[in-house]
């Protein structure tokens, strides 16, 4: 197995250490967590009589630091079906990262559908610091060379911008770029929940493009600059949304599109264990 390069790892960790929070993804996301699910609502209906869930998500642990969000209730799912991402958490050099590992569909009396992806460039840049390529210094082929960094699991800097090109291992034709500046933790409320929640909280700007849906590549988040190819090269990239991970490992407590009007975005208003138990 390919080892990190030592002086870009030490390089990486100095900056890492020298302005990182006491905190990780721990409080955040649901590693090694019990069942639960979360339904969010529109912010703008949350006062209704009978608010309609936009998506619910629900995590589930597969193994020792391994787990998956499903998400349904979704317009875009048909009854019954559901859509996953799956996750591990990989530790490299002293620094551990969550790693996003593919793609899932569950529909009712089919097979479930895989999609596994890979990585061809990953820059990761923490807040006043220089770009780092996570391909050229080993930290991928050190996690295996499979799946994509999704966020930084320990040491997190206050700010950081993440940006991965990628594509699905079965058939290269679908590639996409995403770009993610996360910022540390703020006190935050989801105002869907009664009585309101405050919580401590992460914040994803995201930006993404793809060719799932268009043999020639566009942008489902945000916008930015393409080479001639039409490939994103990563300058002047404007984020299309914005995603609250909560405290209680609550990610997607909230989010917050672009184009949202004035009080507007999805939030959860109920959280529950899996079945609503």
């Amino acid at each position: 197995m390919r080892v990190v390069h030592g002086w870009l790892a030490s390089a990486l960790l100095a900056a890492l250490t020298a302005s990182s929070y006491a905190a990780d993804l721990s409080q955040f996301w649901p590693l090694d967590a019990q069942q639960r699910q979360w339904n969010l609502i529109a912010r703008l209906e949350k006062r209704g009589p009978h608010p309609s869930a936009q998506m619910t998500v629900e995590n589930e642990t597969t193994g020792p630091g391994q787990f998956i969000l499903w998400y349904f209730n979704r317009s875009d799912l048909a009854p019954g079906e559901r859509d996953g991402e799956r996750f591990h958490v990989c530790d490299v050099a002293g620094q551990k990262w969550l790693f996003f590992d593919g793609y899932l569909r569950s529909s009712p009396g089919k097979a479930l559908v895989k999609h596994d992806v890979v990585t061809d460039r990953i820059l990761f840049t923490p807040a006043g610091g220089a770009p780092v390529d996570l391909v050229a210094n080993g930290y991928y082929a050190a996690c295996g060379g499979i799946g994509q960094p999704y966020l930084l699991w320990s040491s997190l800097p206050p700010r950081y911008r993440l940006q991965v090109w990628g594509r699905l291992t079965e058939n290269p034709r679908f590639r996409w770029y995403g770009d993610t500046v996360v910022t540390a933790p703020e006190r935050v409320v989801d105002d869907c929940s009664i009585p309101p929640m405050q919580t401590s909280a992460i914040s994803r700007q995201e930006a993404a493009w793809t060719t799932f849906k268009d043999p020639h590549g566009r942008w489902g988040l945000g916008s930015g600059d393409t080479d001639p190819q039409g490939i994103p090269t990563g300058l002047q990239v404007a984020y299309g949304r914005t995603v609250w991970d909560g405290g209680g490992q609550i990610p997607y407590l909230m989010l917050k599109r672009r184009e949202a009007p004035p009080g507007g975005g999805w939030c959860a208003n109920r959280i529950d264990s899996a079945g609503g138990k």
